[in-house]
């Protein structure tokens, strides 16, 4: 009885890692997209300046 309720909280432990990998990256996406978005209103806004945009990244 013991061994299947460890093989119960195993899976419920495993289950929550998959969903929270997935939460992780979607929220990379995000993050990569908000700096993709940063860098080309700095560069709009920037216009024709020569200032590096590693800054922004």
């Amino acid at each position: 009885m013991e061994n299947h309720l460890f093989k119960w909280v195993d899976e419920a432990l495993l289950d929550e890692i998959r969903r929270l990998e997935a939460v992780q990256g979607k929220i990379a996406e995000q993050i990569e997209d908000m700096k993709q978005s940063l860098k080309k209103t700095v560069e709009k806004k920037l216009g024709s300046k020569k200032i590096p945009l590693s800054w922004v990244v």
